[in-house]
């Protein structure tokens, strides 16, 4: 399929497997990792459960011009099994940990909620910064303002509290299901709501209804952002 995709990892050039078949068959490993990204790709294409009938290791010679050696190499590092359930065939051992589309949505899903934990992190450092800067202009103008009145000892103006964010267990259930049930990312977005309210100085009435909003929102920044998102097949390895 056109402009599919099949994940590597980013130290696939030094993981022993790799370098056992380089050593065996007298490649370089960025060889090896061509070969394997070659056959993977055309794997995931023509199985959905790493199990591929009447395609054994001369059909695989024959279809890709790889020499035999590479082939049983992979089958002595675990990589590849002759047979399909006792009959002529391959099977691919882990395809449905890296190979099939389950897989590949999980790995998505996993970088998605990395980048949004990072992204939650600098705004709640940014929440943090602003709230302890806005606390501190607040304490100079009290000050200020008693000095001005010539009454130095009397006490500083209090400063009013926002109220922090309160849910039903109702509430908070509706509020997961706008997170895909994703029970981290709904205590960090209540989280950062509540930093927000309490910089702010802010009360809200309805404080379901508030944080509906403030999730939609976000969820709807982190859609835009994972649509500009380009991943790539591996990275460039060095000998």
């Amino acid at each position: 399929m056109a402009g599919d995709w099949i994940p590597i990892r980013d130290d696939i050039a030094t993981v022993r497997e790799v370098v056992a078949i380089s050593q065996r068959i007298n490649w370089s490993r960025r060889e090896v990792i061509g070969a394997l990204v070659q056959f993977w790709g055309w794997a995931q294409r023509e199985t959905t459960d790493g199990r591929i009938v009447d395609a054994g290791v001369d059909a695989l010679v024959d279809l890709f011009g790889i020499e035999k050696n590479f082939w049983h190499a992979l089958i002595d590092v675990g990589w590849l099994i002759e047979g399909v359930d006792g009959a002529p065939g391959i099977t691919i051992p882990n395809f449905e940990t890296w190979l099939s589309e389950s897989a590949k949505s999980r790995l998505q899903k996993n970088k998605r909620q990395k980048r949004w934990r990072q992204k939650a992190a600098q705004v709640d450092a940014h929440v943090v910064r602003k709230a302890s800067t806005t606390e501190q202009n607040r304490t100079e103008q009290n000050i200020s303002i008693i000095e001005r009145a010539g009454t130095p000892t009397a006490a500083p103006a209090r400063v009013k509290v926002a109220e922090r964010i309160f849910l039903t267990e109702d509430e908070r259930a509706r509020l997961l299901a706008l997170c895909d049930g994703d029970e981290r990312a709904l205590n960090d977005e209540i989280q950062k709501a509540s930093d927000w309210t309490l910089s702010k100085g802010k009360q809200h009435k309805d404080c379901a209804a508030f944080m509906r909003n403030w999730i939609r929102r976000a969820m709807a920044i982190n859609r835009r952002v994972a649509s500009v998102t380009k991943t790539s097949r591996y990275l460039p390895v060095e000998e």
